[in-house]
Parts: C-alpha cells; sequence; structure tokens
C-alpha cells in the first residue's frame, strides 16, 4: 500500500513528532522492521540493523524497547505504522495495550475484524490532483507542457498515484519522450501495465500481489471478470460467468471488495479499475479458449433473456417470451416497474453486449438484445422507458 500511495507513509513517520516504529509486513513468513527515533528523547531505542531483526513478532516488539530503558511516558504515547498488512492476525499482537497510543495501519485488504478502527478507505486521485503530481514527477523540459497532454495521461494511469510516479520518472529518464509519445504507449490496453515499470516500481507486480492473496474462486472470478462488455455489473451477471448461483457470486464479489480489487460503487453494482481490468485480461488470456468462449456465451445468454422477459412486461404491443433457455439465475421481474428498473440499471450492459453480438456474427444473441432494449417515446421525459423497441 505505501507503494501503491506513493510513500505517503513514510511523510507519515517525519511528520510525527515522537516514537514511531515502522514494521513492513506483507508475507505469512513475518516482519520486517525499520525502528526510528524521530526525537531525541528515544536515545537509546535501536534501528533494525542495530536490533539484529531481520524478522518480526510480537516478543520482539517487548524487546526492542523494554531493556533498553525507554522512558515509560514514551511508551505510552508510541506511534506505530504497520505497512501492508497482510491481515487482522498479523496486527492484533502488535497494537499496543495504553490508551495514548496511535497505531497507523495500511493494507491491501479490508480488515473488517479489526472492530476498533477507524477505516480511511482511499481512492484514486482526482484529475486536478493527478495532474499536480505527474506535473512535480516529470522532467523539467516538460514543465511547460500543457494541462491536457497531463490530463490524458494521468486518465490513462487510472488516477493512481504509484502509476502517475511511474509516468513522472519515465519522463524524466528518456529525454526524447514527449507527452503524447508516452500517451501512444499507455493507450494500448494490452501493453499499459507493462509500460508502467521504471526498474524498481511494477505496477503488474503490485496487482500480482494482490492476485496472489486470492483463493482459487476467487482468482476464476477476477479472471472472468475480464469478459464483462458493460461498464459495471451485479451478482446476477457473475453467477452466469461462473455457472454458479446468485449467493455464491455475491460472497466472492465482495471478497474481492475485500481486497481492493473491485469497487462496490452502489450496493450490489460493481466496477474494475480500468488498470484491474487489463491486469485481469493479461491473467485471462492464459485460460483456456473453449472455457472462456463458455462463459461469454452464458453472459449474453443472460443479457438476452432476462432483457426479453423485462420488455414484455412493458411492451405497448404483445411480444412473445423469451424461447432461449433460461440462465441458471436471474432477477425475479414481477412488475413493469421492476422491468424498467433492471432495464435502465443494465442499459449501457445491454448495448455492449448487443455490439458484441454483433461483432461475432452471434446473430440470434443480436436480435433478441435489439429487440430487448426499449427506447423513449419522441416526447417522453428523459430516461422514462415506455415500451418502445429499436
Amino acid at each position: 500500500m505505501n507503494a501503491l500511495l506513493g510513500g505517503q507513509v513514510d511523510y507519515i513517520c517525519n511528520a510525527i513528532p515522537d516514537a514511531v516504529s515502522h514494521v513492513q509486513s506483507g508475507t505469512a513468513k513475518g516482519y520486517a522492521i525499520s525502528t526510528a527515533a524521530r526525537s531525541p528523547i528515544l536515545p537509546n531505542v535501536p534501528t533494525s540493523k542495530e536490533a539484529g531483526l531481520p524478522a518480526f513478532d510480537a516478543s520482539a516488539w517487548n524487546a526492542l524497547f523494554a531493556p533498553k530503558g525507554t522512558p515509560r511516558a514514551v511508551l505510552d504515547r508510541l506511534t506505530d505504522v504497520l505497512d501492508n498488512a497482510l491481515d487482522e492476525a498479523q496486527v492484533r499482537p502488535l497494537l499496543p495495550g495504553t490508551p495514548g497510543c496511535l497505531v497507523l495501519v495500511t493494507s491491501r485488504r479490508r480488515l473488517k475484524g479489526l472492530h476498533d478502527a477507524h477505516v480511511v478507505a482511499l481512492d484514486v486521485l482526482s484529475e486536478a490532483a493527478g495532474i499536480t503530481l505527474l506535473r512535480t514527477a516529470i522532467a523539467p523540459a516538460h514543465a511547460t507542457d500543457p494541462d491536457s497532454e497531463l490530463a490524458e495521461i494521468a486518465r490513462l494511469c487510472g488516477q493512481l498515484p504509484l502509476a502517475l510516479r511511474i509516468a513522472g520518472a519515465l519522463l524524466r529518464h528518456r529525454p526524447a519522450w514527449t507527452l503524447g509519445y508516452l500517451a501512444g504507449l499507455l493507450r494500448d490496453e494490452r501493453e499499459r501495465l507493462a509500460v508502467l515499470a521504471d526498474g524498481y516500481h511494477d505496477l503488474r507486480a503490485v496487482f500480482d500481489s494482490s492476485y496472489a492473496g486470492l483463493g482459487e474462486r476467487q482468482r476464476l472470478l477476477f479472471r472472468r471478470l475480464a469478459l464483462v462488455l458493460g461498464p459495471e455489473f451485479d451478482a446476477f451477471a457473475v453467477a452466469a460467468l461462473l455457472d454458479t448461483d446468485r449467493l455464491a457470486a455475491a460472497g466472492l464479489l465482495e471478497d474481492l471488495v475485500d481486497h481492493n480489487l473491485l469497487v462496490e460503487h452502489a450496493a450490489g453494482r460493481y466496477r474494475l479499475h480500468d488498470l484491474i481490468r487489463a491486469h485481469a485480461r493479461m491473467l485471462a488470456d492464459g485460460d483456456p479458449r473453449p472455457d472462456r468462449d463458455a462463459a461469454a456465451v452464458r453472459q449474453l445468454g443472460y443479457y438476452a433473456y432476462t432483457a426479453q422477459c423485462a420488455t414484455t412486461l412493458i411492451a405497448r404491443y404483445p411480444r412473445p417470451t423469451p424461447d432461449a433457455p433460461a440462465p441458471a439465475c436471474a432477477p425475479l421481474l414481477a412488475s413493469p416497474e421492476d422491468a424498467r428498473a433492471w432495464l435502465r440499471a443494465e442499459r449501457e450492459n445491454l448495448r455492449a453486449a448487443h455490439d458484441h453480438a454483433r461483432g461475432l456474427a452471434l446473430d440470434g444473441y443480436a436480435i433478441a438484445l435489439a429487440a430487448g432494449q426499449p427506447s423513449p417515446l419522441p416526447n417522453a421525459p428523459s430516461g422514462d422507458l415506455v415500451g418502445g423497441f429499436k
């Protein structure tokens, strides 16, 4: 997480006036610890190298301070930074027992088991903040380049601080590169992650680390999400991709949310960050082609069938019920209001599915999806689905 945030944790350490212990975690085997005295009142606190502690456990925590005569008043207002914690089990033994201490924990996962923690969820940067960070990271030769060119690079980096810093490093160390040249490299989604590496930081390696922490079912879902056609999705669409039931799909989706690989922007509605989607597609390329094709067809079938079911409830003229096999699970649309709500929520996905089916000459699905897309009448209120058909 410190890498993703571009060093913000180290900045916090330097800003705190008293004792700061900075614990780098992220593996099941132990911790790498770096401890520093940020104030002259801690002359006896050793660095990790001096203490001879290549790995860290709860007993080492006490051994680091107690025998060295550190004043009790200092220990009572210790600030601990537990960086990149793997899970709650790594954090709990390191929590101080006195009320005056502060513990800052960063993690790639949502540590829901720390019930008393104050949670601060960090989002990607705004466009303005992304441009500002990129401008500070690029070479002086680009300092006067227009914001519009910087904005495109920031957008292609997904406004992710680490990606922006890598982009800035590339521009600093490759003086022949222009902003337009870098933007051209980043526009190729298949190559974008490979470009975002500076020899020390590698965005793909960061994502690989998060992927490695998933279970087998969660990994399969992550790869299948590369096949999602529209901008967002729900548990029913994922159930079709995985050929499972809605409850199982919902549980797997929430697991990915907990690992910060997925954004739940509204209750039950999910999105992938652009760079994470690119990573999912890279991993999905390693799956057998027949398995990917079968999942994609199930997704098309789900949207086509459910769209037809919805439009039978709101059509101005009688329409036949779907003649295609029903998907394993689909939402219950019991009224015209249910049908309109589903069609509004899935409008972009239905268009994307229709375009995809047409592009692959899957005429049956294309026709069903076209027939299942209602459009407003000329004088109808904006966005009001009234049952006209394209």
